[in-house]
């Protein structure tokens, strides 16, 4: 059973008896039971014409995401289950100050490439803190040809 929840919706897909095919109860309040596809078809205005409410902002982005998620995990393995939207390793993000000397002292996205092309457990702490390195003195090189106009 697939629980994904965003928001105030809860999405569930359960595997139809005898068919390869899921049926995902949609808005617990609706009694709403629809497909895949149809899940993957929806767009906020026929929400709106099951729940009689707007979506907000949120709840629309929320659905695009869902929606999004489903597709590559469908288009990558033709299943869809829990581990599909947990989020396995994610680590927080922790300051790297060789990569920020990178992007500092190689502009343009050099630094960063640089930084990407080396290989351990702290690569995407690495490259963010050469993006964030690159930024710095993008911005600095910006204000410095605005000075010399």
């Amino acid at each position: 059973m697939l629980i994904i929840t965003y928001t105030q919706f809860g999405y569930s897909a359960t595997q139809l008896p005898g068919i390869n095919e899921f049926e995902i109860i949609f808005l617990p309040g609706t009694n709403s039971n629809i497909t895949i596809e149809e899940f993957l078809k929806l767009n906020p205005s026929d929400i709106k014409g099951l729940t009689g409410k707007k979506l907000s902002l949120k709840e629309v982005f929320a659905l695009k995401f869902t929606q999004a998620k489903i597709k590559t995990a469908i288009r990558k393995n033709r299943t869809i289950d829990k581990l599909t939207f947990y989020n396995k390793d994610k680590k927080p993000f922790k300051w790297h100050w060789g990569g920020f000397l990178l992007g500092l002292l190689l502009p343009f996205g050099v630094g960063i490439i640089i930084s990407a092309l080396i290989k351990n457990e702290r690569k995407s702490d690495r490259v963010t803190s050469a993006a964030i390195g690159t930024a710095i003195i993008s911005c600095d090189y910006y204000n410095l040809v605005e000075q010399l106009r």
